[in-house]
């Protein structure tokens, strides 16, 4: 039997790029204030922001508080804002996390700004200690196509507020509860041929159907029948669901 691994950011990671993005249409819906000038309305004391590109999968921007919250003085990366969550809660809160951008991707209808995201966890500050905060995540931009191209995350120090250790997380969307309903039951016991598992595990490493065609010395129609036949036995809607099955079986 393959060992369990824990889920990583990978999976949520290639949600965002597997998005088919109007590369000749950007910055479509793009709001009018920079992030610096939206610094001064959206944080208080306790707070910190930082704006994501889906895309490039990098921190374009974070808020001069964190430095005052957590200590830390270099600019953060995103692999660096999971690393330093409390080992008991990190598996929970990318799990979370892969729900939320799954729905947001799937649902196409959230409104920037409005339709939030919201989890509380523990946080590791630069004296080694554990504060807890709630981050809320919510749409910055779209492109032409409503693809979300960036996002925004605001961080609040709560560690006053709630003294208890589990995790709560939902999203302000009627819909998200329904979703949540029907993905219960993430994984499925499942058999998968061999070319199945080498297609999966390029996929895994970010390759797209024409990339895995010439690796394997296939054709793409091939690549994406296989696709679309492991999408029904894992009764995955998504390429996300894909990407979870596969991280966490060890298919990398």
């Amino acid at each position: 039997m393959t060992q369990r691994l824990p889920p990583s950011i990978d999976v949520f990671q290639q949600i965002w790029q597997n998005q088919p993005f109007d590369v000749g249409f950007q910055d479509f819906k793009l709001r009018k204030s920079s992030p610096e000038e939206a610094v001064s309305v959206f944080t208080l004391g306790s707070q910190f922001m930082y704006l994501h590109d889906c895309q490039t999968l990098q921190v374009l921007y974070i808020s001069p508080s964190y430095e005052d919250i957590t200590g830390f003085i270099e600019k953060p990366t995103v692999e660096f804002l999971y690393d330093i969550i409390h080992p008991e809660d990190r598996e929970a809160v990318i799990k979370a996390t892969w729900l939320a951008i799954d729905f947001a991707v799937l649902y196409k209808h959230l409104r920037p700004l409005h339709d939030v995201f919201s989890i509380d966890y523990r946080l590791r500050v630069a004296n080694g200690d554990y504060i807890r905060v709630q981050r809320q995540d919510a749409i910055w931009e779209t492109d032409r196509l409503g693809n979300i191209t960036k996002t925004v995350s605001l961080f609040t120090n709560i560690t006053g507020n709630k003294k208890s250790t589990d995790i709560q997380y939902g999203y302000n969307h009627p819909a998200f509860q329904e979703y949540l309903l029907s993905n219960k039951e993430i994984l499925q016991v499942v058999t998968l041929s061999q070319r199945e598992k080498e297609i999966l595990r390029l996929l895994v490493k970010g390759k797209n159907s024409r990339e895995i065609a010439d690796l394997l010395h296939i054709s793409d129609l091939t690549v994406n029948t296989h696709r679309r036949n492991m999408k029904t036995k894992l009764k995955a809607k998504s390429t996300a669901k894909l990407l979870l099955y596969a991280l966490e079986q060890g298919l990398q």
